[in-house]
């Protein structure tokens, strides 16, 4: 039985600040460390209010430049490592660290969208979305499948309603399971299927507009859509020599026409 006993938590942003706070609430004993980006990092106010000892923080920097840090979670002898938006790649001397591996969160319905930016392209290539747990190994997002959750998607949303989805699905998804990952009551799947991988590089050459090219109406709106995520860059075109953003709103009638 593979049994959590202690964990080291990776945590970043909104979704490591609220998965911070629900294993601190209900799973304290089981928190031995967790890795900041800097102390700077939200997650950091999160860990003063529950009055979190201050030696058993770690910085992401220091994991990089320091063997110390690192000794210091090999002799705490951690049986998961569990990544919470953890946005660095872990190299093989820190994911080979916890016997039961590492759980990632992951934006994206794997094996779809694998890589960066699963929300634009769930949109523009109509493939389906949700949220991953799965756990990883050197190649990114092809790890062994664990949890995951549909988010089913329509004309009305864009790349930004699907961002803030994800980041509500990832955590009720994490804290419905959690309990199943204490237990070792789960399962580790390979995708049945190849899916889709894309770097970060692809999104803006993808979202521009040529003005010559012809498209059909439902391919431009997804790609408008896809890219409405303010204050973020949105989808643009050329004209004499200017550069234009475009954005949409698409919203359903509510009473039908007339």
């Amino acid at each position: 039985m593979r049994i959590l006993n202690k964990l080291v938590l990776f945590a970043d942003k909104k979704v490591g600040c609220e998965c911070t706070r629900f294993l601190l609430e209900e799973y304290s004993d089981l928190v031995g460390l967790i890795v900041l980006m800097d102390r700077n990092n939200s997650v950091y106010d999160v860990l003063k209010e529950y009055d979190y000892p201050d030696e058993s923080v770690l910085c992401w920097s220091d994991l990089s430049q320091d063997k110390k840090t690192v000794n210091s979670i090999v002799s705490y002898k951690p049986d998961m490592f569990i990544l919470a938006w953890w946005p660095k790649l872990l190299k093989s001397n820190l994911i080979n660290i916890p016997h039961l591996g590492c759980l990632n969160f992951h934006p994206s319905l794997l094996p779809y969208n694998q890589g960066k930016h699963p929300n634009f392209w769930s949109i523009v290539e109509e493939t389906p979305f949700g949220v991953t747990l799965h756990f990883i190994d050197e190649k990114v997002d092809q790890g062994q499948i664990v949890f995951q959750q549909e988010i089913p998607y329509d004309w009305e949303d864009s790349g930004e309603s699907l961002y803030r989805r994800s980041i509500e699905s990832i955590v009720l998804l994490f804290r419905e399971k959690f309990h199943l990952l204490k237990s070792g009551i789960y399962e580790k799947k390979k995708p049945s299927v190849m899916g889709t991988f894309h770097y970060a590089k692809e999104i803006d050459p993808a979202s521009e507009i040529d003005l010559e090219k012809e498209y059909k109406a439902k391919e431009l709106l997804n790609l408008l859509r896809a890219r409405t995520f303010p204050p973020y860059p949105s989808c643009y075109f050329y004209d004499n020599d200017e550069r234009y953003c475009v954005t949409v709103s698409i919203k359903k009638e509510k009473n039908g026409p007339g």
